[in-house]
């Protein structure tokens, strides 16, 4: 009896390490394990950004700052970019380097070998590349800061990465809603497997970082002042490729008295959320997780709901309406 448990165990133990190889060795968490509800409010692959990078092809490793007279990190120690034509939304580079038309390192290095690189389809070519310190390249630690303030709501982002040559590369993705006074990590993600790290437990590695991975996170974030800061992790520069965002970010107009917008009326009564008109509806406990959400609707069964104080968020053509209501 002694030994058959003994085995059973065993191969317990083997499956389970196979399935995290497995997992962990593919090529990150993929598009479409949250698929997202609302509307796509950015997306970029950072091709319309001048090269500014030291080497001359992508497999000659990350950019530094050694020669004053080429481009180098050294040019986007202050460079603020907005990104929309409402002037909502901006990116913040600190020591970062751009390559508007390359591709992953081993991409580019499987092509001349005139073998077919397994680039994921989702990596496009172009990319935002974020320094390490390195002494010896003369670069600091730097970052690629997405600032989300003026959206109401971030539901899912997607986005892709790459390393400088060599595989086992990772990054690391943290946000801040207090105006960036603190950060908390989204995504820790090492050269090898991370699930021992409680920043970011996670079963994936970065095997295949070279050739470019592919990941996801659902946020559901209703705060008006998100912003997320791209870097990189145990000092291996990263690049990212394609950058998706999924939310409301609600469109600047001019006031005037005509332009007075006209609240959402938002009521419970008997466990039901009530609107004064059909809108897109979502709702968060306290503690900021989303619990609920609805489109074009006019009323909502919180039935299932603990009795307590929501936030919710309603929608129109006009903008968005936030209430905090009691559920009862």
């Amino acid at each position: 009896m002694k030994r058959k448990n003994f085995t059973a165990i065993f191969f317990g133990l083997l499956i389970s390490g196979f399935t995290r190889l497995v997992i962990g060795q593919s090529y990150g968490t993929g598009w479409g394990i949250t698929p997202p509800g609302e509307p796509l409010i950015i997306q970029d692959n950072f091709t319309d950004f001048p090269f500014l990078h030291a080497d001359s092809n992508p497999d000659q490793g990350n950019s530094d700052n050694l020669d004053p007279e080429n481009p180098g990190y050294k040019d986007t120690t202050a460079f603020r970019v907005c990104i929309n034509s409402s002037d909502t939304i901006f990116y913040d580079f600190y020591q970062c380097a751009f390559a508007p038309n390359w591709q992953p390192a081993y991409g580019y290095r499987d092509s001349l070998a005139e073998l077919t690189p397994p680039v994921p389809p989702e990596v496009s070519r172009g990319f935002v590349e974020v320094a390490r310190y390195y002494e010896s390249h003369a670069t600091d630690s730097g970052y690629f800061i997405i600032d989300l303030r003026q959206v109401q709501y971030l539901e899912v982002i997607q986005y892709t990465h790459s390393s400088c040559g060599g595989n086992k590369r990772g990054f690391t993705l943290r946000k801040s809603i207090d105006d960036g006074v603190t950060w908390d990590t989204v995504r820790y993600q090492r050269g090898g497997f991370t699930d021992n790290y409680p920043e970011s437990a996670n079963a994936w590695n970065c095997q295949e970082s070279a050739y470019g991975m592919v990941w996801e996170d659902a946020l559901y974030l209703y705060e008006s002042n998100v912003m997320l800061k791209f870097s990189h992790a145990v000092g291996q520069a990263v690049r990212i490729h394609d950058f998706k965002a999924y939310g409301w970010v609600e469109p600047e107009t001019g006031i005037n008295d005509n332009d007075i917008k006209q609240e959402v009326s938002i009521y419970c009564s008997d466990k039901t959320m009530i609107l004064s008109e059909p809108a897109d509806i979502v709702i968060f406990n306290m503690n900021g997780v989303l619990v609920k959400k609805a489109k074009d609707v006019e009323t909502v069964s919180t039935a299932d709901l603990p009795e307590g104080m929501y936030v919710v968020k309603a929608r129109t053509d006009r903008g968005i309406t936030t209430k905090k209501i009691l559920n009862q």
